[in-house]
């Protein structure tokens, strides 16, 4: 069973029970798991209802009849992978699919052009509604200058999430100082030796319930995505379909946020309201946002503001939830 410190790494009450089943790292590990998936549920429990991420866990699910939610974030990456997605979404007792953009959706209607409207959940990524930042106990040793405007980064530093941009920023903008809270440690031996600056502090990987301090200590939040945006290891290229958890972490936390104008992004962040939009790569308009917002703590706010209020009324985890589990037995 789950160890107490998984509940605590992710800053969740421990009101449910977490089963690990086990993946082994080799050819066919996936196949294997799914059998165990199979086996959990036959032995343990008849589940009302079963919500999937992995492809391999709901095929297991589906051979046992159990009506089954499948939700994903990219299309599939393989001749093998879309023949086994084509299986899932034609089974017998699947429910529904959810993906976390429009433009995800869209895509899959394209491969499986007999899947029906209803069928597809849209479900953007979601957060909790943190305290505010007077209740949060500051960051110890924050190296931020007293005064100074600062700005911050949360996330990896896989190549087209940003960091790329920042490293330009710094030394443009002497007078504000910019933080960045994420990363391996390659990551961070790799951006410090391209990028030594006064105003630049790399933080490392910090737990995610941990996160919620170092953005309440920010200023302005920068979610700086690229044209192209790798997935975890540096692979592939997630920008036309992500959601990224992030952008909506940051409207929770009441901050203003400077984004890049992607399609994916603007299905959430409008220009004006809740965000500044710039050109993804031109580094240019990205330092006359961060001007502008210097300038104008009454625009900084207002746009803080409205993401808040955006996030509160649209994009909580209990939100989302509700929206899909809405749709069950349709």
């Amino acid at each position: 069973m789950c160890h107490e410190d998984d509940y605590v790494y992710y800053g969740v009450q421990n009101t449910f029970a977490i089963k690990k089943l086990p993946w082994p790292a080799v050819k066919g590990g996936g196949v294997i798991y799914g059998w165990h998936c199979r086996r959990f549920l036959f032995q343990t429990f008849e589940p009302d209802l079963v919500y999937a991420r992995c492809i391999y866990g709901i095929i297991g699910a589906l051979k046992l009849g159990l009506p089954c939610i499948y939700e994903v974030h990219t299309p599939p990456h393989s001749r093998i992978h879309y023949l086994l997605e084509r299986a899932v979404l034609r089974a017998r007792s699947f429910e529904h699919l959810v993906v976390i953009s429009n433009a995800l959706k869209k895509e899959y209607m394209r491969l499986y052009p007999w899947l029906e409207d209803r069928q597809i959940i849209v479900a953007p990524d979601g957060a909790d509604l943190p305290p505010s930042a007077k209740q949060l106990d500051p960051v110890p040793n924050w190296t931020g200058r007293e005064g100074v405007l600062q700005i911050g980064y949360v996330g990896h530093l896989f190549s087209g999430r940003g960091m790329e941009i920042i490293a330009k920023l710094a030394p443009l903008l002497p007078h504000m100082d910019f933080h960045v809270i994420g990363g391996t440690e390659d990551d961070i031996r790799h951006w410090s030796a391209r990028a030594n600056f006064n105003n630049l502090y790399f933080h490392g990987f910090v737990p995610p319930h941990e996160t919620i301090r170092y953005r309440a200590m920010c200023d302005i939040l920068l979610l700086p995505y690229q044209p192209r945006v790798a997935l975890a290891g540096g692979r592939g290229d997630n920008s036309k379909w992500m959601s990224p958890l992030k952008m909506f972490e940051y409207m929770a936390s009441h901050k203003a946020i400077i984004a890049s104008k992607l399609p994916a992004i603007e299905e959430v962040l409008t220009n004006g309201r809740n965000t500044l939009l710039v050109p993804p790569d031109d580094v240019g308009a990205w330092s006359e946002a961060l001007k502008k917002l210097a300038e104008c703590k009454e625009l900084r706010n207002r746009l803080a503001e409205h993401a808040y209020e955006d996030a509160a009324m649209c994009y909580t985890w209990t939100q989302r939830a509700k929206r899909v589990l809405c749709n069950v037995g349709q």
